[in-house]
């Protein structure tokens, strides 16, 4: 089912993020070619893009940078 890999697709970026194995270049070019997000992922989706755009806010704040890892990993927790 294509909403299903797609949120596997979606897992994988995540992770890839958070292990610093993913550059944020070519998680926004897997990220847009999704065409179908599943419901379940939605949130998780939607706070990748957030969290693409706020590089260099987490560059420049730390308890940001804090926060917004927490968050990915609680979004991902979620799901599994």
């Amino acid at each position: 089912m294509i909403t299903d890999n797609a949120g596997n697709q979606i897992v994988q970026i995540a992770r890839g993020l958070l292990d610093g194995q993913l550059p944020l270049r070519q998680a926004n070019t897997d990220l847009s070619q999704l065409k179908i997000v599943p419901a379940t992922h939605n949130e998780l989706f939607h706070f990748l893009y957030h969290y693409l755009a706020d590089e260099d806010i987490r560059l420049r704040d730390s308890e940001y940078a804090k926060y917004q890892r927490q968050k990915l990993q609680s979004l991902l927790e979620g799901l599994t």
